[in-house]
This record gives C-alpha cells, sequence and structure tokens, in this order.
C-alpha cells in the first residue's frame, strides 16, 4: 500500500526513502518529500501522507512550530492527510465488514492503529462523537460503530 500511494504521486513530486532522525521521520522541502527508510511500509504510508499534503497545502518553511502560522499549516496538513487516508465510507465499509476495534480497522485499512486513533479524535472533533453521515450514523467512541438510517 505505501508503494501504491508513493506511485500515485510520483510522476508530481520526488519521494525519497532516506536514514532521518527519530524526531523528524518525515520532511517535505523544496519539492522533496523525504521519508524513514527504517520504518515498516504501514508507517511510511502514513507518514507519506500527510508530507504530501504538506505538499499540496503549504507553503514555505514551517519547521519553526513555535510561529503559529506554521503550526496552523502543520495540524491543516495532518488533518487534511487523515481524510484523505482514511474517508468515512472506509470506516462505514470496515464496521460492515465484521472490523469493530482499532487494531482491526487499522490492520485492514493498512494505517497503523495510532493513525486511526488520531483520524478518529479528529472526526470527533470536527464532527461530534455521533455524526450522521449520508445513511449512516457514525460513532466514534471507543469502538467505532456505524448505524443504518431507516
Amino acid at each position: 500500500m505505501f508503494e501504491e500511494l508513493m506511485n500515485d504521486y510520483q510522476n508530481k513530486v520526488t519521494i525519497k526513502e532516506e536514514k532521518m532522525p527519530s524526531k523528524l521521520p518525515g520532511l517535505y522541502m523544496n519539492g522533496t518529500i523525504l521519508i524513514d527508510s527504517k520504518k515498516t511500509d504501514v508507517e511510511k504510508r502514513c507518514l507519506l501522507i500527510e508530507e504530501l499534503m504538506h505538499w499540496k497545502y503549504t507553503y514555505g518553511s514551517i519547521i519553526d512550530q513555535k510561529n503559529i502560522s506554521n503550526r496552523k499549516q502543520e495540524i491543516f496538513a495532518r488533518k487534511r492527510g487523515y481524510e484523505e487516508l482514511i474517508p468515512l465510507e472506509d470506516i462505514i465499509h470496515c464496521f460492515y465488514n465484521g472490523f469493530r476495534e482499532y487494531f482491526e480497522v487499522a490492520e485492514h485499512l493498512h494505517v497503523t492503529e495510532e493513525f486511526l486513533i488520531q483520524t478518529v479524535a479528529h472526526y470527533r472533533e470536527k464532527y461530534g462523537s455521533m455524526y450522521s453521515y449520508k445513511n449512516y450514523y457514525i460513532n466514534f467512541g471507543n469502538t467505532i460503530d456505524v448505524y443504518r438510517k431507516y
């Protein structure tokens, strides 16, 4: 799945796997995305989506996270990455295919459990604990619950 995501963007932005510092496993700078080569493919996929969102939506150097504008861009890219990699339709699909626990959903969607937890927290913050989406209600609680509207 990491390779597929990388291949989807390879002709648009340079993506390289490099040995990276532990506190900086992914970086977008000057038209190039660097991803820590020591990470698993699932971890790389989660890192890559955020760096792709930096490539698409942020501008300038935002390394100084004490700057409020840079911090906002960091948060924006992260949230866009959550929504890009795990759209609401995927959560619904997982639920109706029997995946209820975070570790099951994360494995099925090829993301880390931490990425999934952060994604659900983002959706909870954005929509509240219960969200009406198309023909469903999605509960963003301790487990992922989806109810069909009748």
